[in-house]
């Protein structure tokens, strides 16, 4: 991470969406397409491909926002897109911890 040339940049979050699950569906609000994004991506897949393997599908950035969704039917609605400024990028590790899933930052990079 220490490699990665990047200056702060802005995403547009926008979109929902949702992945169909047994046992509750994932949903997500998504990342407009987004060439900083995309560059970053990059540069890690390319100091990380010595040491696994890198996954070829397209590169389809999302937050998510709620797990095991019920109620998987129910309609909703688009907010409005929006901005947010990148400042950093972090390694998370993530575990069940007592049954939940829990994310703990190991290593931050800032622009």
């Amino acid at each position: 991470m220490d490699g990665i040339k990047a200056k702060g940049f802005l995403l547009t979050i926008r979109g929902l969406g949702r992945f169909k699950r047994d046992g509750g569906d994932i949903l997500w609000i998504g990342i407009a397409q987004n060439e900083d994004l995309a560059y970053i991506k990059k540069q890690l897949d390319i100091g990380l491909s010595d040491y696994f393997t890198i996954d070829k599908r397209a590169f389809a950035p999302h937050l998510t926002l709620v797990r095991q969704a019920s109620g998987a039917n129910a309609a909703f609605t688009d907010p409005p897109g929006f901005a947010v400024a990148v400042k950093q990028i972090s390694l998370m590790k993530s575990e069940r911890i007592n049954g939940r899933l829990t994310y703990t930052e190991i290593y931050a990079k800032g622009f």
